[in-house]
């Protein structure tokens, strides 16, 4: 009766004061959840795809501005039998708005006559009507990869909280298993005293029911050992380590819930989730092509004026006669089928763009009404659950007592110890379930 009373409160020990953690301590090579994802961060593969994408558009928006850069041309050539020797320099200039300036110089010696003569010109033209004739659409090419440039940002912002999300949920996942497997180890401890204990009482179905239980729980510990190996190359590419490195985590596990405040986080989400600026943004672009092909409906017309000196005597002096000239140029294909079309076009993106922007702020409420409703419910399931397992706990101490005092086989027990143990396998999963789906939450919401 002593050993009865001795396995008792061994056995009553491991239920009720089990640790919570597998390890107590963790070493120097342990990694935090923080720590993995600052590895993340440094070393993910996706996100490096990201900024790649982002130094493409910053590149594009360069060729672009490059187009306002002045354009310098010089050519010089002798003609052998006339004995000239002829040199030219021209510069031009676009610039934003639809004007144009650009500059001619020329100077040619004529060796036969021995005579030098020079001439320079400035022209100024400037779009008036229909294409290329507004600041807009000159500028249209570096507005875009400006825009370009902030969506790839957005992009690298969003590819970052996905990022973090991945690896929180990752982690979480092999926390979950480690935890398990402490929960397996303990019972496959438990199944071994309750063999000693069982062959003690020498009752055959006892004991037979008692060695059943070990190769179950032994194999149950092996593929929990083995889950915990996978989940953790799981993690490893995920944050971009090499698989064959070693990787360990903190297991330490501090569960805590948070209060959600639906409406304000909605709100939040549409006003400041990658998904929305960037379609804002898309919106600014179309409408800018709208009122570009708007213009371009109307005809070209165009104005330009330029100033020409020319040398006095064969000298290269400009002091001679100028010259000024004055144009307008109009131009319009008729009917203009083609310009109106391109303009009933570019209005229907817009509507699409407003289409699909109502569309995304219905889905994004609807996810985050959905994920706050499955938090509340997990919530409220974590509490039942350690409500349960309180009664779970009692229920076994009963049947302890019952078995010891020979009212009851030992598979009752057994089957009391079981469930027991599941529970708090059920505990462990709905709470890593709650912060997987804490950290969707979070990332539908912008944060």
């Amino acid at each position: 009766m002593i050993f009865f009373k001795h396995f008792h409160f061994a056995l009553y020990t491991l239920l009720v004061f089990q640790p919570l953690f597998l390890f107590s301590e963790s070493t120097e090579k342990q990694q935090s959840l923080e720590q993995c994802i600052e590895y993340g961060l440094k070393n993910s593969p996706v996100l490096k795809q990201a900024m790649i994408s982002h130094e493409d558009r910053m590149l594009q928006t360069a060729i672009a501005k490059a187009r306002y850069i002045f354009d310098i041309n010089y050519s010089t050539d002798y003609q052998v039998e006339e004995e000239q020797h002829n040199n030219s320099l021209s510069l031009s200039q676009d610039i934003i708005g639809g004007i144009n300036v650009s500059a001619a110089g020329a100077a040619n010696y004529d060796n036969e006559s021995d005579s030098d003569n020079a001439s320079l010109s400035i022209t100024l033209s400037k779009k008036l009507l229909g294409s290329g004739s507004s600041f807009l659409e000159s500028s249209e090419a570096i507005i875009e990869g400006l825009v370009g440039e902030t969506i790839a940002l957005n992009n690298i912002r969003k590819a970052k909280r996905k990022l973090r999300q991945e690896i929180s949920q990752s982690y979480y996942r092999v926390i979950r298993d480690v935890q398990s497997l402490g929960i397996r180890e303990r019972r496959l401890e438990m199944s071994k005293q309750t063999l000693e204990h069982a062959k003690v009482r020498e009752q055959p179905l006892d004991i037979i029911t008692a060695e059943i239980e070990i190769p179950q729980n032994e194999l149950a510990l092996l593929q929990a050992e083995e889950q915990i190996k996978n989940g953790l190359d799981n993690l490893k590419e995920i944050i971009g380590m090499p698989i064959l490195q070693t990787l360990e985590i903190d297991p330490v596990f501090n569960f805590q819930s948070v209060e959600l405040n639906t409406a304000s986080d909605i709100e939040f989400s549409l006003n400041n989730h990658e998904d929305t600026l960037n379609n804002r943004l898309e919106l600014k672009r179309l409408q800018d092509d709208y009122k570009i092909s708007r213009k371009n409906i109307l005809p070209d017309v165009s104005t330009s004026a330029s100033h020409r000196e020319l040398s006095k005597g064969d000298e290269i002096n400009l002091q001679g006669d100028a010259e000024h000239t004055i144009g307008l140029n109009f131009s319009w294909k008729f009917g203009g089928a083609r310009k109106r079309a391109n303009y009933k076009i570019a209005r229907n993106a817009i509507r699409r763009n407003e289409l699909s922007y109502y569309s995304l702020t219905q889905s994004k409420t609807k996810s985050i009404i959905r994920l706050s409703r499955q938090l509340n419910e997990l919530k409220r399931s974590i509490i039942l659950q350690e409500e349960r397992l309180s009664l779970n706990e009692r229920q076994i101490e009963l049947y302890k007592d019952r078995w010891e005092n020979g009212e009851i086989g030992i598979l009752e027990l057994v089957r009391s110890q079981s469930s027991l143990e599941d529970g708090k396998v059920s505990l462990i999963n709905q709470k890593i379930n709650y912060l997987e789906q804490l950290t969707e939450y979070q990332f539908e919401i912008g944060k």
